[in-house]
């Protein structure tokens, strides 16, 4: 069960089905992970084909699935719960290219065309 959530554009997600913090083209990927998650027991269930899934490493102990790219979700796990659940990206911002904050909407990086 998921207990406690750090982004605010994942909880949206998660409890009404659309956030517009949560770029749409990912939105169907992410509930994906977060239903398998909110039922999940353990974090070693969100080992499943597709989620490359794998602990972080640190203290606390936080593990990782990717969504598309280099967009992940991480999450904390406190005996049968997942915890303090963040969207982030391996090279910037979380899914919306945002900053730390989370608060604010910025358009994604955009590729150059040559």
């Amino acid at each position: 069960m998921i207990r406690s959530w750090r982004h605010k554009g994942l909880r949206e997600l998660f409890e009404t089905g659309r956030s517009r913090r949560v770029a749409a083209d990912l939105q169907a990927r992410v509930l994906r992970r977060l239903d398998r998650l909110n039922v999940a027991a353990q974090p070693g269930e969100m080992n499943v084909p597709g989620f490359d899934y794998h602990p972080l490493r640190g203290r606390p102990q936080r593990y990782t699935v990717h969504v598309n790219g280099p967009w992940c979700i991480t999450f904390g796990w406190d005996e049968m719960d997942a915890t303090e659940l963040i969207s982030n990206s391996t090279t910037e911002g979380n899914l919306y290219g945002e900053g730390a904050d989370h608060g604010s909407y910025s358009d994604p990086p955009r590729r150059a065309v040559a």
